[in-house]
């Protein structure tokens, strides 16, 4: 019979965000300004779909979804480093990010439409992830202060 291990037996890796290279929060840890915007993030979770859905079968279109993240998390660290203003983090997300996540959103859709992507494979279930909470994860362009999550 298999148990599970006992809590203090158990190591805790501290994950980071390899975009930025800071911790990420650990579950129920998120700062509390942002629970009432768009909750945990769920870049992240979209983030390890990706990197594990059939890299060896799909690494193209797993890499077409990563470097639009990482571009995206890219804008998002620029908009730190100038200390922009939540009004002016949003603009500047809009025409840049946008665009980004407007042609990941087309070329998800694309995929199914075509049937280049089987919707049960691991890669359909992460676009399918992806797309459910397309809402959440787009919320950065159309609310201030709202996280890249």
């Amino acid at each position: 019979m298999h148990t599970a291990p006992k809590k203090g037996n158990v190591q805790h890796r501290k994950r980071t965000d390899r975009y930025t290279k800071g911790p990420l929060p650990q579950r129920g840890h998120y700062p509390t300004e942002r629970n009432h915007l768009a909750g945990p993030p769920a870049a992240a979770k979209v983030d390890q779909f990706f990197a594990a859905a059939d890299m060896s079968n799909f690494p193209e279109e797993c890499r077409y979804v990563l470097e639009s993240l990482a571009e995206v998390y890219g804008y998002e660290a620029q908009a730190e480093e100038r200390g922009l203003s939540a009004e002016e983090r949003l603009r500047f997300h809009q025409e840049h990010s946008g665009p980004v996540m407007e042609r990941l959103h087309a070329w998800m859709l694309a995929q199914f439409a075509e049937k280049k992507v089987e919707p049960n494979s691991g890669l359909g279930s992460a676009m399918t992830y992806c797309l459910k909470h397309w809402e959440r994860l787009t919320l950065f362009l159309r609310q201030a202060g709202a996280p890249v999550t």
